[in-house]
């Protein structure tokens, strides 16, 4: 039995920076996007690293969301977007709390 081209769907091709998640957006979106795109080419945001040295620019720095779930609260129609584990960009991967630990006044 063979394919029928009339029946076929098709799709863009997936990018890298289809990834890209915005942390206030809809959690069910965040999740989807997170389920879609895992392990490639995975979700991520980015944060603002401030410099020690007044004189040097801030530089933003992406965070590669590894591990991710959505919490179903009754209070909260649309869930929360709870993000487990990730990897900044030049460390290794650790958990979102010790990251939030970190970086929060940079989100």
């Amino acid at each position: 039995m063979g394919l029928s081209e009339s029946l076929a769907t098709y799709t863009k091709l997936i990018k890298k920076e289809d990834g890209l998640i915005d942390l206030k957006d809809d959690p069910r979106l965040n999740y989807r996007k997170f389920l879609a795109y895992h392990p490639w080419p995975g979700i991520y945001f980015f944060v603002q690293k401030k410099s020690v040295q007044p004189s040097e620019t801030t530089k933003k720095i992406r965070v590669i969301v590894k591990e991710a779930k959505l919490e179903n609260l009754p209070a909260q129609v649309g869930g929360k977007f709870k993000i487990l584990r990730v990897l900044p960009e030049g460390k290794k991967e650790i958990s979102f709390d010790e990251f939030l630990k970190n970086y929060r006044q940079n989100l």
